[in-house]
């Protein structure tokens, strides 16, 4: 199915994961629709059920649940990874946003809340948040014409359990020496 879908699109963005009231793709769906002279396709991947009914359009495609290998290899293969933020609660330093940084796709977020995840944006170039639906057509064409090429992630080191377990071992000492 993704390689016909791909093969019928000019573009091919991906969400892989769940969604919520208050993370959904109702931003990137609906600015989909106003590109008219760019064939763009949105992948679902994921969607277990839960208490929110994802609104989609004929841009929609919906490939379910499908294993980890098959979703890495789908998101290597598509343009870009949708990677709606959650507001109501954390989601800054979860697996999803390392496994999206590690390959090196282009990355298009809606409003960062999260300072973490600002600290991401300030280190890869590769995300690219867009706020308002004109901001994500923008980003569309761009990605499209070769605007914005995607770049090696330098410093992946950033995105290993051992870089951010050392982090927490110097903030959990610099907690200890100052409650002496």
């Amino acid at each position: 199915d993704f390689r016909r879908i791909k093969s019928g699109h000019d573009i091919v963005l991906i969400h892989s994961g769940s969604v919520y009231s208050d993370k959904n793709l109702d931003l990137f769906i609906s600015a989909a629709e106003k590109i008219k002279n760019i064939r763009v396709a949105i992948v679902i991947v994921g969607m277990p059920e839960n208490n929110y009914t994802q609104k989609l359009s004929d841009k929609c495609f919906v490939l379910g649940r499908v294993s980890y290998d098959t979703s890495n290899f789908l998101i290597k293969q598509s343009h870009a990874i949708l990677q709606p933020n959650r507001s109501s609660s954390y989601s800054g330093l979860s697996g999803k946003v390392f496994e999206s940084l590690y390959s090196e796709n282009f990355i298009i977020t809606d409003k960062i809340v999260h300072n973490d995840l600002k600290t991401f944006k300030s280190k890869f170039s590769n995300i690219k948040e867009c706020v308002t639906e004109d901001e994500f057509v923008q980003c569309i064409y761009n990605i499209h014409s070769g605007v914005f090429k995607k770049s090696e992630v330098q410093n992946k080191s950033l995105l290993t359990r051992e870089y951010w377990t050392g982090v927490l071992f110097d903030n959990l000492v610099e907690i200890k020496k100052h409650r002496k």
